[in-house]
């Protein structure tokens, strides 16, 4: 799993990397990530999502857009997503 726990300034923040991965692994890492949210029972959670030079298809983005509407949004915390590009043809 590309799921961990890193520490800053003494606030707990799941980093997820999702570098090196092929377009097929993506909805499986995708539906491992929100299976652990969903079993998260702090309602406060800090994320960081690492998607350097992953290519991004449509379908992942879609199954991330509604699994960001029913997990996600429950979710209080800052998030922070790095290496995302050409979002705006979605």
């Amino acid at each position: 799993m590309s799921l961990k726990w890193i520490e800053y300034k003494g606030i707990k923040v799941l980093y997820t990397d999702w570098r090196h991965k092929s377009p097929k692994q993506l909805p499986d890492l995708l539906t491992e990530y929100t299976e652990f949210l969903k079993n998260y029972d702090d309602d406060t959670l800090h994320r960081i999502s690492d998607f350097t030079g992953v290519p991004i298809k449509e379908e992942s983005f879609n199954l991330a857009k509604e699994f960001g509407r029913d997990i996600f949004s429950k979710k209080q915390g800052k998030s922070i997503v790095l290496g995302i590009t050409g979002l705006r043809k979605f």
